[in-house]
């Protein structure tokens, strides 16, 4: 049975969240900043996964949380973060997130997890459409890219 969120204290259930969240606004803020465009492709995504893990008792409520949180009010919290920092501070709560993990649910659940942070964090990146060094249109852009390798890389992927 996986763990429900009381087996979780407040704090580390923030953690849990913000390892959802924090690698989309990096992703997000690899480039230009954050775009309407990136943020609903993070509404949207969430609500994917909400829907896929309905009736997981862990992941379920925790999609919640973050879903519930508006994205406007996520991006403002780390709006004075450089992109470095962010990134910085994302990868340190991923590893904390999959360390509370390890500690209190079962493998499957942190691979759950794992799934659901990097599709989030791919679907923000997907969402701008820039250009390469050669003028060429990208659905992601080296500087998302490159985060997106240092999340998967904290996720073991």
């Amino acid at each position: 049975m996986t763990q429900p969120q009381s087996a979780f204290i407040p704090e580390e259930w923030e953690i849990l969240g913000g390892g959802i969240l924090q690698p989309a606004v990096a992703v997000a803020k690899a480039s230009k900043g954050v775009s309407s465009g990136e943020m609903l492709a993070m509404y949207e995504a969430i609500a994917e996964q909400l829907k896929s893990y309905a009736d997981n008792p862990l992941i379920q409520p925790l999609l919640d949380q973050v879903l519930s949180k508006k994205a406007a009010d996520a991006v403002k919290a780390y709006e004075a973060k450089l992109p470095d920092e962010m990134v910085a501070m994302t990868l340190d709560t991923l590893r904390s997130a999959l360390a509370l993990l390890a500690e209190k649910s079962r493998p499957e659940v942190a691979a759950e997890y794992k799934r659901i942070v990097l599709n989030i964090a791919e679907r923000v990146a997907g969402a701008s459409n820039d250009r390469n060094a050669k003028g060429y249109e990208v659905s992601v852009n080296e500087s998302e890219e490159e985060v997106l390798t240092l999340i998967r890389e904290a996720l073991g992927e």
